[in-house]
């Protein structure tokens, strides 16, 4: 059982904090320790059925707008989490609602409640006022991700997002929702609100990940807006190009710094997440001779692979003279593909 102290009003625009014990036998269970995961929902407000069939509507209560979800710590049966309740919400007071789970730190120890012996409305008399919109870095399957790179069909939308004032989730707001448009689709935007989830013991950050399946192959762009509780938005896009994955693609072979004086990183994409891959990289010199060879193995769930480091010295361990050098990248994937890619890189005297 989880049991929970609020002690004043949640009104618009304050930050509040929740505080809450893991019950077991009537006593608060001191011996837990992990994370709790707490949901909060706005008043009961009216809904209609469809009316499908020839049936008449019908209205019927729901309570599913969130006002906050995310996780905070456990620490011998007490926890606390705080958050600044968005805008928009309904301004008239009624009863809220608060839905928890809670695991133990090895996960073999689980407890569940709710609370609605609280109420939700006004808006607050001491606000902190912020006008700047969210923080966002969007990503697709990894954060390794640069804009413009590979992805299967069926990516993964990573968001991370920093906010002082937090983000609204709530839903109440026309037109506030959290929202994915890919390729200017307008018409058929994605709602990720419930999809955001704070970061543990900090409402002031948050991640998104949303699934797309079948997506079409080659480019897309993606455009994402996000409102924090005050209201205040950022719209930020992300470009994307979709492989088939029956063939062993590799692309953006880079290096940085290039030119280079001390060393220099080399970095590429492919589409073969999850397999290992056998890389050697051949440095030559500009009349052929192999001047040093770098050989590693990886096994990554994303789509771009990095640093391979070089430090301008050859196989023996000598600084090679400047000049200009040819990188060439050689790949061998689990399931027997085979890509080899070139580029050059200039060494500049020291």
């Amino acid at each position: 059982i989880i049991t929970t102290f609020i002690e004043d009003t949640l009104k618009a625009l304050s930050e509040v904090n929740i505080q809450g014990e893991i019950i077991s036998n009537n006593a608060v269970f001191s011996e837990f320790n992990g994370t709790i995961y707490p949901t909060v929902y706005d008043k009961k407000f009216i809904r209609s059925t469809l009316g499908q069939e020839s049936c008449t509507p019908m209205p019927y209560r729901d309570q599913n707008n969130i006002l906050y979800k995310g996780s905070a710590s456990v620490v011998n049966g007490e926890f606390s989490f705080s958050f600044v309740v968005p805008k928009d919400i309904s301004y008239n007071f009624g009863k809220g609602k608060i839905s928890y789970y809670a695991h133990d730190e090895n996960q073999k120890i689980d407890a569940r409640g709710s609370s609605k012996n609280f109420i939700i409305g006004g808006v607050s008399d001491n606000i902190i006022y912020d006008y700047d919109g969210p923080e966002v870095e969007l990503y697709m399957n990894s954060r390794g991700f640069v804009d413009g790179g590979i992805t299967d069909a069926n990516p993964t939308l990573i968001v991370d997002v920093f906010d002082l004032s937090g983000i609204n989730m709530s839903g109440n707001g026309i037109g506030h929702d959290i929202i994915a448009v890919l390729d200017d689709n307008n018409q058929q935007p994605y709602v990720l609100n419930e999809y955001y989830v704070s970061e543990k013991d900090d409402y002031t950050k948050g991640t998104i990940n949303f699934p797309f399946t079948d997506l079409d192959l080659g480019s897309h762009t993606l455009s994402f807006k996000i409102w924090d509780v005050f209201n205040n938005s950022t719209e930020v896009n992300i470009n994307f190009v979709v492989v088939d994955e029956n063939s062993f693609i590799v692309s953006e072979y880079v290096c940085f710094p290039n030119p280079f004086t001390v060393s220099t990183d080399f970095y590429f994409e492919h589409n073969k997440p999850n397999q290992n891959l056998d890389v050697i990289l051949d440095i030559y010199s500009i009349n052929g001779s192999l001047v040093r060879r770098i050989q590693k193995s990886y096994l990554d769930d994303g789509y771009r692979l990095g640093p391979i480091n070089w430090n301008g010295k050859d196989n023996n361990g000598y600084y090679v003279n400047a000049g200009i050098y040819i990188a060439k990248l050689n790949i061998s994937s689990f399931d027997g593909d085979f890509v080899s890619k070139t580029n050059r890189v200039i060494l500049l005297p020291k």
